[in-house]
């Protein structure tokens, strides 16, 4: 949960706690970045979420392979 939380902040500019808890604050944030990236607005984290957004890597934010 933590990675999820540390990528809507960094890589989507989300302004959520990095505190490994799914509340309203991650969803809303999670709804807010799957309408930007076209992906079914559910508010639930699965695959086509994880395949369409970016995440925070060690040399920046970058998509999955």
């Amino acid at each position: 949960m933590r990675t999820l939380q540390q990528s809507l902040r960094e890589c989507y500019q989300r302004n959520i706690s990095v505190d490994g808890v799914f509340g309203p604050a991650t969803r809303e944030a999670l709804l807010q970045v799957q309408r930007s990236v076209g992906a079914a607005t559910d508010g639930v984290y699965g695959p086509e979420t994880r395949r369409k957004m970016k995440w925070l890597t060690a040399s920046g934010c970058a998509y999955r392979s």
